[in-house]
């Protein structure tokens, strides 16, 4: 395993927003530097309440408030909590109140002048959002709901997107959401036709994502995986991908 990278407080803060940005709530409220994020359930980053700056108000009546939110509104309360912005007393708080460690996750990243980077996209396909969905969905086995909801989000995205995919002859065989917001790229949403996984489709769908987002531009690129995922974790680090910050959820005792 490779290093963690070494990025400043201000890069780190950086690719948060972008990564939000990358990923828009279907709403959004502003709380004293938290970030509340409600888009129907879909998703927990979507879902979550993000504190990434610091406040004024004491943590107990923040986390108050957002319970009471989330309720309002039928989701179970999430928050994520993203080192290093945890707010001092919060971990303690939310244990108090019952929530429970949910899906530690890495944001990794890779430097463009350190990837080997193909010349062009090669047999990168380029797809529309109407193309590109039914696939994902297909591969990841979405319900008409969570289609519905996945859709309402790529919708929101007002920043330039690669809706990429990579095939056999006529056969699908990975796909993937790239997003470029200035200098960073974030990767999304990749993944593999469940009967053709382990082959190295991935890979190839990357290399050429990566190719589309340096010829735009990118010098740094991210993206963010589930510690558990560790098939994938293998194949983001043998392209060069490190670990540059985590996060995790703690969730309401109501989340199912």
């Amino acid at each position: 395993m490779k290093p963690a990278e070494a990025l400043s407080v201000s890069t780190l803060r950086r690719i948060e927003e972008a990564a939000q940005n990358s990923w828009p709530a279907a709403h959004q409220l502003l709380y004293d530097g938290w970030v509340l994020r409600l888009s129907g359930g879909y998703t927990k980053r979507a879902n979550s309440v993000n504190p990434l700056y610091a406040g004024g108000l004491p943590v107990e009546e923040k986390v108050a408030f957002c319970d009471a939110l989330y309720t309002a509104q039928g989701l179970p309360p999430v928050f994520r909590l993203i080192e290093p912005f945890v707010p001092s007393g919060l971990e303690e708080v939310l244990t108090r109140r019952g929530y429970r460690l949910l899906d530690a996750s890495h944001v990794m990243t890779l430097r463009m002048g350190e990837a080997m980077l193909a010349e062009d996209e090669g047999e990168l396909r380029t797809l529309s959002l109407d193309e590109w969905l039914p696939l994902y969905a297909h591969f990841s086995a979405h319900s008409a709901r969570q289609r519905a909801l996945h859709r309402q989000i790529l919708e929101g995205i007002s920043l330039p997107l690669l809706f990429a995919a990579i095939s056999e002859g006529d056969a699908w065989r990975a796909c993937g959401l790239g997003v470029l917001q200035g200098d960073l790229f974030g990767l999304f949403d990749i993944i593999t036709h469940p009967d053709h996984r382990r082959r190295g489709w991935a890979g190839r769908l990357i290399a050429g994502m990566l190719a589309w987002a340096a010829r735009r531009g990118a010098a740094l690129t991210y993206l963010q995986v589930i510690d558990a995922n560790r098939p994938a974790r293998r194949l983001y680090e043998r392209i060069g991908f490190r670990d540059a910050y985590w996060y995790r959820y703690r969730v309401h005792p109501s989340f199912d």
